[in-house]
């Protein structure tokens, strides 16, 4: 789904009247915005900044990954923010019963505050909750307004202590410790984040 057929969608068929006031709020539009009003101006700059600027810094990322996704996404991509533990219930649960406090948490922070996209895909063949079927998308307009994920840098009096390269010996001493066989044969070097660690190979 592009941004224009999203927007529609969600201006005049996705969002309730609680929503849109919300989105208005948020964005400082009047009060009395139309379904079609809204989707005249939500593409504006108006108000992008100060919503932006109630985000957590989870959230700021998790808005960059979407910038670089360029394409709208499921519910399920926002579940290691939102998730909890509703997204992690066994498979014996239902799609809705796992993702409705993802999708709470979406809406409430992202929807609601103006800055995300939401709709609704066509129905498929077969049987689709609605929950399956929403999709989101942050919008290109958007992108200029987006804080950057990383801390600005100070600047602090006095001289500093200059350290050579940090995590080269590091990496090092990991090599070293899971010492391959020799010519490192059928070693496998990938490396992998996992649960907070640093894993190389297996």
């Amino acid at each position: 789904m592009d941004t224009a057929v999203m927007l529609k969608s969600m201006c005049h068929e996705t969002l309730s009247v609680a929503d849109i006031k919300a989105i208005c709020k948020a964005r400082g539009f009047a009060a009395s915005l139309t379904p079609a009003h809204l989707e005249a101006v939500f593409l504006s700059g108006q108000g992008v900044g100060p919503a932006m600027g109630m985000l957590t810094p989870d959230e700021i990322i998790l808005l960059h990954l979407l910038k670089f996704q360029d394409q709208a996404v499921e519910i399920d991509f926002f579940k290691n923010i939102y998730g909890g533990k509703e997204s992690h219930h066994s498979y014996s649960s239902t799609f809705t019963e796992r993702y409705k406090g993802v999708f709470k948490g979406v809406n409430e922070s992202l929807v609601r505050r103006g800055l995300l996209l939401m709709a609704l895909a066509e129905q498929p063949w077969g049987s689709k909750t609605k929950m399956e079927r929403y999709r989101f998308r942050f919008p290109k307009e958007f992108e200029p307004y987006l804080p950057s994920p990383f801390a600005q840098a100070g600047m602090f009096e006095g001289e500093g202590e200059v350290k050579g390269a940090v995590l080269r010996p590091q990496f090092v001493s990991l090599l070293k410790s899971s010492a391959p066989p020799p010519l490192f044969s059928g070693w496998n070097y990938e490396l992998e984040l996992s649960g907070g660690q640093l894993l190389l190979g297996k």
